[in-house]
Formats: C-alpha cells, sequence, structure tokens
C-alpha cells in the first residue's frame, strides 16, 4: 500500500477477512482505515468460495447472509 498509493487493491472471501482480524489485528486495524478511504474494496459476498455442485440451496443462501453480514457489520457497507 505505501508503494504504491495511487492503486486500489481488493481481495474476495469474507472467512480472510474473519482469519485477518483474529491472527492479525495490527495489519487489520490498518486495513479499515484504507476500506474507508476507499483504497482497499472488500469483494464478494460469500463467506467462502463454494463448490456449486454439491451443496443444498439453503447453503449457498446461508453463505451470502453470513458473508454479506460480516462486511456489514465489520465494514458498514453492503456487497453488490
Amino acid at each position: 500500500m505505501d508503494l504504491y498509493p495511487g492503486y486500489v487493491f481488493s481481495f474476495e472471501g469474507a472467512f480472510r477477512y474473519m482469519l485477518l482480524r483474529e491472527y492479525r489485528p495490527d495489519l487489520y486495524g490498518r486495513l479499515k482505515p484504507l476500506v474507508e478511504a476507499g483504497r482497499w474494496r472488500p469483494a464478494g459476498s460469500w463467506v467462502d468460495a463454494v463448490d456449486v455442485n454439491l451443496p443444498s440451496f439453503e447453503s449457498l443462501v446461508r453463505h451470502a447472509l453470513y458473508g454479506n453480514g460480516f462486511y456489514k457489520h465489520e465494514f458498514r457497507r453492503d456487497q453488490p
């Protein structure tokens, strides 16, 4: 982020943000202001990428609900 101040970064998967919050709270604390400033854009609506060939519809909906809920709670934004 410091090397490329004009770039906008993105990463997908709420689960990875959850892991960052749990195991590296120092980096997560640096990430939240970058999201608010528009330099980092959380992507994806699901908790993590899923196999859409096998799971039930309920599982897919739950991934979307939990993933979007995390983004709304942590970053105060809805995912597209």
